[in-house]
């Protein structure tokens, strides 16, 4: 009996933290941002987490080729990023490389991702 109220502990315990109301990791909060990433009548769509908090800081860039000149692209670039909100922009139509890098920090965490867009218009 002793051997079993053992076992239950630590799972008891580990579901009374996850109930509490605890915060996700930043490598969580990285993960639905990403997985909300999609194409819409040609504009990428994004969306930051509405339970993240204020830390965030992306780049959006990327590299267009035309008539063997290359260009440099930047998007969304004075933007301040509030969680719960949802953002866009139309890529050129010549993307050779689109890149978002994120870096998100709270308090007490913090985690960076570089995010290759190219798959999601091509």
């Amino acid at each position: 009996m002793l051997r079993k109220i053992s076992c239950l502990l630590p799972l008891c315990l580990l579901l009374a933290l996850s109930s509490c109301g605890a915060s996700p990791s930043a490598e969580q909060v990285l993960d639905q941002l990403e997985e909300s990433i999609q194409l819409q009548d040609g504009a990428l769509c994004f969306q930051l987490p509405a339970h993240s908090e204020d830390g965030w800081n992306i780049l959006i860039y990327g590299r267009s080729e035309s008539d063997g000149m290359g260009m440099s692209l930047h998007y969304l670039e004075e933007v301040a990023w509030q969680p719960g909100e949802s953002y866009s922009f139309s890529p050129a139509q010549n993307c050779t490389e689109l890149q978002m890098d994120v870096l998100y920090e709270t308090d007490s965490d913090s985690a960076e991702r570089q995010i290759d867009l190219l798959p999601y218009i091509q």
